[in-house]
């Protein structure tokens, strides 16, 4: 007896080269495990995400049909009905699960965890597939509405787990939670997909990189030039960036005339980026530091915003993200 795929998930992460998320470790929350050993149901987990699988026969196939036609009784508050009396409503099968990262940095690169305003600071990303349409005919559904996972989906844990009837403690770290509930209708899909001997369906969610203004701080003996700093990649058809984060607006670089003096009494110039520049794994961005009298090149490659650099602030009740990076001269 073998097993069938019923549905991968897989996280992306635009932070990284290859557009896959690294390090993440999920946990069975509640009754998840329970629920799928007597269904039948084996989960292999990877670094971005997860398989299910079911043990193949007519009767495991025959008893996942019920648990996802499952009812129970609820009891009627005054919807339109009289108060009091129950009725029935499909209680599908719901199987839980927690995403911990283990890249520290994980927060400060992902967009919708990295824009939280202080009051959200408890709150991470909820996924699920229920917000997809089943019975749609694409081999990939995402898991989320919009190109990429936004602030929409953030969710308390405490109330994301109470609202699912899930007792248990919220583990430590927690980037993602993930609910996957097979109805009546996604049954079908899958089930239907599997008697046609098409691919399983496969669940994405797209995390986008956080794009920060970034503050280059230039200290030491640069008081002999008139500074510019110069996107290189325009110049040099060698270096490639990505164009819809940089465009072609001149300059991509200003400087800030509120510039500043730092412990040895040294003039410090400030140069801030014109628009919002992702972070990236293996940045490609090529940016030098040059003399704009004598065009001579002062800094040939420019370091580039990390993870360590990013701070948040709040201007005006809005969430600002900077990067600001230290040079030495």
């Amino acid at each position: 007896m073998g097993y069938s795929r019923l549905l991968s998930v897989s996280v992306a992460h635009r932070y990284f080269a290859d557009n896959r998320c690294r390090h993440l470790r999920f946990t069975e929350l509640g009754t998840t495990h329970r629920k799928l050993v007597n269904a039948k149901l084996m989960v292999k987990y990877r670094d971005d995400g997860l398989d299910m699988f079911l043990e193949d026969s007519p009767a495991n196939w025959m008893q996942l049909e019920s648990l996802a036609n499952q009812k129970r009784s609820y009891r009627n508050m005054g919807e339109g009905e009289p108060i009091g009396e129950y009725r029935d409503i499909v209680d599908p099968f719901c199987v839980h699960f927690a995403a911990q990262s283990l890249d520290s940095n994980f927060t400060l690169y992902s967009e919708a965890l990295a824009s939280r305003l202080p009051t959200e600071r408890g709150k991470v990303l909820s996924l699920m597939n229920a917000v997809v349409e089943p019975d749609k005919d694409a081999d990939v559904l995402p898991l989320h509405a919009g190109d990429v996972v936004d602030k929409t989906a953030l969710v308390n844990v405490q109330q994301w787990l109470s609202n699912d009837r899930i007792e248990t403690s919220s583990p430590h770290g927690i980037a993602l939670l993930l609910r996957l509930e097979i109805n009546p209708a996604f049954f079908r899909t899958i089930k239907q997909r599997h008697d046609q001997g098409l691919t399983a369906l496969h669940f994405t969610a797209q995390l986008a990189a956080t794009a920060s203004l970034w503050v280059y701080h230039f200290m030491g003996r640069f008081d002999q030039f008139l500074l510019e700093v110069v996107d290189r990649s325009r110049s040099d058809k060698s270096v490639t960036v990505d164009e819809s984060a940089v465009g072609d607006e001149e300059p991509l670089f200003e400087s800030v005339a509120d510039g500043y003096e730092d412990a040895l009494q040294r003039k410090v110039t400030l140069f801030r980026s014109t628009k919002k520049l992702p972070l990236l794994e293996r940045s490609n961005y090529s940016f030098q530091l040059k003399d704009a009298r004598t065009n001579k090149v002062i800094i040939k490659r420019l370091p580039v915003a990390s993870p360590a650099h990013l701070q948040g602030t709040l201007k005006g009740g809005v969430y600002a993200a900077e990067s600001n990076i230290y040079v030495n001269y």
